[in-house]
């Protein structure tokens, strides 16, 4: 998943705004694998805790694009397809960011 750093997402400065993050899909689909216990590494466990932290503390949020509910309903298998999707509103609490 590439490297990652929390500092970014440290104690919030109050006069600094909620930070916006996109995931790309493949980010989405680790994620979610981590989440469901099926698959993953240790620190992808761990940026997924601090992700979960920053949405919660409002210090970051995960918005969707068209191209997400695109990839995701691509999925073949319906159960994997659903995993995913449940994931991905639980981060992203189904807030969209606007389409080009």
């Amino acid at each position: 998943m590439g490297t990652f750093s929390t500092a970014s997402l440290g104690p919030q400065d109050p006069e600094r705004t909620m930070r916006t993050i996109y995931l790309d899909q493949n980010h989405w689909i680790g994620l979610s694998r981590v989440a469901h216990g099926r698959g993953g590494s240790a620190d992808i466990g761990r940026v997924l805790q601090v992700l979960r932290t920053a949405k919660v503390e409002r210090r970051a949020r995960f918005p969707l694009s068209l191209s997400h509910y695109m990839e995701t309903w691509k999925h073949e298998v319906p159960e994997r397809r659903e995993r995913l999707a449940q994931f991905m509103l639980e981060l992203s609490g189904g807030e969209p960011v606007a389409s080009l």
